[in-house]
């Protein structure tokens, strides 16, 4: 277990070693047209947020956590806090990407939730996540994470979004377990991470260590723009109770 621990404790150094180069997901020639769709979206975020309250908008877990980890400071998360498009999906058309850097803990962004674009369903959020968790965008378009199973068990892993960006899949995720001080490890491929559906691996910890750091050095540092320079740039006026153009 103590080796476990260790693992998830270095977790952040070796995502701070993934790349030096901030990059942007491109968008494409009808830029215009998504900014408009997905701009009452963030507006809806900051407004919550400026409101001091989780209302029953999806996609806002990790967005709150956060902001009531820090005390509810609300300057700071609209300066750490902020949004990007992105293409993760691959069909040409971006997804809003909320993301989070705090400069003090990491250096890394990290990504928060997805919301996709559907003109039935506005903001159609696609994938959530918790603040005790973080999980951060791959350079081959996949979420990445490392999360505990248990006392005894930690794990790794990547989600895909679907091609039309619509849905949240598994895409491998890797676990190591320990029981009376004997590691055996997984491989899942299913939605619901759970050990009696998992593949057994031939592998040792030195492998299991091997696949986490190759997976931590593809790991993005995405830019983004802070929900403060929305607020300025569209002329939102808002306090800690409240929020209005």
């Amino acid at each position: 277990m103590k080796k476990a621990l260790t693992i998830l404790g270095t977790i952040s150094c070796l995502i701070c070693c993934a790349c030096s180069t901030k990059k942007q997901g491109s968008i494409g020639q009808e830029s215009q047209k998504y900014t408009n769709y997905y701009k009452p979206c963030v507006e809806k975020i900051i407004e919550d947020l400026s409101q001091g309250s989780q209302s029953d908008y999806k996609g806002e877990n990790a967005i709150f956590e956060i902001y009531e980890n820090h005390g509810k400071d609300l300057d700071y998360t609209l300066q750490h806090m902020g949004y990007q498009l992105q293409d993760i999906s691959g069909d040409g058309i971006p997804e809003l990407c909320i993301y989070y850097q705090d400069d003090k803990d990491q250096t890394i962004s990290r990504l928060l939730t997805i919301y996709a674009y559907d003109e039935d369903k506005p903001c159609l959020n696609v994938f959530d996540s918790w603040a005790a968790i973080p999980y951060y965008y791959l350079q081959d378009g996949s979420i990445y994470h490392a999360f505990s199973l248990g006392k005894h068990s930690i794990a790794f892993g990547t989600y895909r979004l679907s091609h039309n960006g619509k849905e949240l899949s598994t895409s491998e995720v890797y676990i190591s377990k320990q029981d009376d001080g004997k590691k055996s490890f997984y491989l899942s491929d299913q939605n619901e991470v759970k050990l009696d559906t998992s593949t057994p691996l031939d592998w040792d910890e030195e492998r299991f260590d091997r696949e986490m750091e190759r997976w931590s050095l593809s790991i993005l540092d995405v830019e983004f723009t802070p929900f403060q320079d929305f607020v300025k740039n569209h002329n939102l006026v808002y306090s800690s109770t409240k929020s209005k153009k």
